[in-house]
């Protein structure tokens, strides 16, 4: 299917991404939060003490779980539309492109040479793509970017989709 008969959907997408932000604020406290140092209940905090380091962690020390080479473009171009990444991504140039503006623009992303650096200032490369798919929070504690909830293989589906946006 191509880009411009799949731009309703991602409107659709992107509608019902915001509608569930704007339906998930208010007053209760949220399982995972944006802050660097949540509060967590004191049951928590002896479990989160040792499962979890106070600050960044260095992402080669997250194994990648997936042979990456088996990641397929087409299923990644649809989880991004589904997982709703593309309420805070684009991933072209130009006026005509869609998607949010929250996130950086992704175009490019699968030019390592031309963009050589990812987000926590990370060497650009599909592992290192990978982990920050899986564990944004976990390489860049406070990033605004959202625990996904995908497993391994999906993660690599858009590995390798982002590696086709040069």
């Amino acid at each position: 299917m191509r880009w411009r008969a799949r731009v309703p959907l991602a409107l659709v997408a992107m509608f019902f991404s915001l509608t569930l932000i704007v339906a998930c604020g208010g007053e209760e406290e949220a399982a995972w939060s944006w802050d660097e140092e949540p509060t967590p209940t004191p049951r928590a905090v002896a479990e989160t003490q040792e499962q979890a380091p106070s600050g960044p962690v260095d992402p080669e020390t997250i194994e990648v779980t997936v042979d990456l080479s088996e990641g397929d473009a087409e299923t990644g171009m649809e989880l991004f539309e589904e997982k709703g990444c593309i309420a805070c991504h684009k991933t072209a140039e130009g006026d005509d492109a869609v998607g949010g503006e929250v996130g950086p623009n992704l175009f490019g992303i699968g030019d390592a040479v031309n963009r050589p650096i990812l987000a926590a200032d990370i060497a650009n490369t599909p592992e290192n793509i990978w982990r920050w798919v899986q564990f944004p929070q976990k390489i860049k504690p406070g990033t605004e970017m959202a625990p996904l909830g995908m497993d391994g293989l999906e993660a690599a589906d858009l590995v390798a989709y982002l590696l086709t946006l040069k």
